[in-house]
């Protein structure tokens, strides 16, 4: 798949508003990675969220902290977002919520959601996320604009198999390894003959290695072993501790080459960067550095708002 970083224009006068609205063709797929960071984030890096375009379904895969402002600099208000998917309930991937909640619930100048926003996610998704829906009752209540029918939440909660089949789009949950934090889902997306796996926060495990085959895109998240060695030198020991523990519930970026070759997955996407490292790209080149000798295919070092489509 092609690549290219998505160049926002910002909205004069009014700020929040999209002067480029993102255009989608009806047979078309793009993934756009919204947020590459970890739970520490960065200057440059927001915390994990993606957006899946295909045809004409939007849908947002985790909501970490800033994805109101990728999505808007992507070309897309919160409001026309009406599938939300969840791989875990670590804050990281779900802070952004209540804020992206919120901003969609708005129906006056911007465009209404058409519908009830489906959530789907691994089997606490309702207790955690109900909790933020309940928090946020009294701010609504208050908000005129605020549109009960479209905004009403259906939870779908799943850890393996079709969760979603409608208009040529597939979505399939499977369990993964996230260490002892459980319970944790990646997803895998079929649009018209086109495969895009999202790994979520895992170890390596069979079964990312089984829904990834002859995937025409792997999204997975990585850590750098080398990079995790300097955080000590730099913040000290208890810094470093915390990246350390890091390796037994996530994927370093030589055992992300390995399940991309053997699953045979096309372009293999790291996100998720642990340590964060700045999008500089002598710095990204180091980052994968060895990962070409174990993968024979494409290798791209994922920054925010990175589009990807064929």
């Amino acid at each position: 798949m092609m690549v290219r970083k998505i160049r926002h224009s910002q909205s004069r006068p009014f700020d929040g508003l999209i002067k480029t609205p993102i255009k989608n063709n009806p047979g078309d797929m793009k993934w756009i990675l919204l947020g590459t960071g970890n739970p520490f984030s960065g200057y440059s890096r927001e915390k994990p969220a993606n957006l899946l375009l295909a045809g004409e379904k939007k849908i947002l895969i985790d909501c970490g902290s800033g994805v109101v402002r990728r999505l808007l600099m992507a070309g897309i208000f919160p409001s026309q977002i009406s599938h939300l998917f969840f791989t875990h309930h670590h804050a990281d991937h779900n802070s952004g919520f209540i804020d992206f909640f919120c901003t969609s619930g708005f129906s006056r100048e911007v465009p209404k959601r058409k519908e009830p926003l489906h959530i789907y996610g691994p089997t606490n998704t309702r207790q955690v996320i109900g909790k933020m829906q309940e928090s946020l009752e009294m701010d609504l209540k208050d908000r005129k604009t605020f549109d009960e029918d479209s905004n009403k939440i259906i939870y779908h909660e799943s850890m393996d198999g079709l969760v979603f089949n409608k208009d040529n789009l597939e979505i399939n949950v499977f369990t993964v390894d996230h260490g002892d934090f459980n319970p944790s889902v990646g997803f895998r997306f079929s649009f018209k003959n086109t495969i895009i796996v999202f790994s979520g926060d895992t170890a390596p495990c069979d079964n990312i290695i089984k829904y990834s085959k002859n995937a025409e895109l792997l999204i997975h998240e990585s850590y750098n072993a080398k990079w995790i060695e300097h955080t000590g030198s730099i913040y000290g020991k208890s810094a470093s501790k915390v990246f350390k523990d890091a390796k037994n519930k996530h994927t370093s970026t030589l055992e992300a080459a390995e399940i991309a070759e053997t699953s045979n997955a096309k372009h293999l996407v790291l996100t998720h960067h642990i340590p964060s490292i700045a999008p500089i790209f002598s710095l990204e080149r180091d980052y994968i550095s060895g990962m070409s000798k174990i993968y024979s295919g494409k290798i791209t070092m994922g920054r925010d708002l990175m589009m990807f489509y064929k």
